[in-house]
């Protein structure tokens, strides 16, 4: 089991425009258990206004997730090894049913995956970052902007 890369992102405190406390960065979880796609997308999309963990595989991703209290955005891949992502979702979706969830797959997702909840969402492989940002933004998860809010 590989050990989680913890992306923090700059500026996580101190204060925005106004001088008032920055309001906390967008947390995202990210579980891909391919090296070179995960460290790819985490650098595409780490601008600074997101904090990222990203892990290999489900097990260090629940350990993660649970050791946090959440993320604002889980994007997982399904197919990982050990715990599935499929496995994964529904475990976080037990403790969290209104978890926003983004289920990335080289295969159509079942929609019985999606009826899970109604912030779980499909994203087929290969897939542009754009739509990717998308998603996140929509669900949250998008950049924070110069005032420190979560925007899109």
């Amino acid at each position: 089991m590989a050990a989680p890369e913890p992306r923090p992102a700059a500026g996580t405190a101190g204060r925005d425009n106004h001088g008032m406390p920055a309001a906390p960065l967008p947390r995202i979880l990210y579980v891909e258990d391919n090296d070179d796609l995960r460290e790819t997308l985490a650098l595409l999309l780490d601008d600074g206004g997101r904090e990222w963990v990203a892990c290999a595989d489900g097990e260090a991703a629940w350990a993660q997730w649970s050791a946090r209290g959440g993320f604002d955005v889980v994007v997982l891949d399904r197919s990982l090894p050990g715990l599935s992502g499929d496995q994964l979702a529904r475990r976080i979706l037990a403790e969290r049913p209104g978890q926003p969830l983004v289920l990335c797959s080289g295969h159509a997702v079942e929609p019985a995956l999606l009826a899970l909840g109604p912030r779980v969402h499909a994203l087929l492989k290969p897939f542009e970052v754009e739509a990717l940002e998308a998603l996140l933004a929509a669900l949250g998860g998008g950049p924070a902007t110069a005032s420190g809010s979560a925007g899109g």
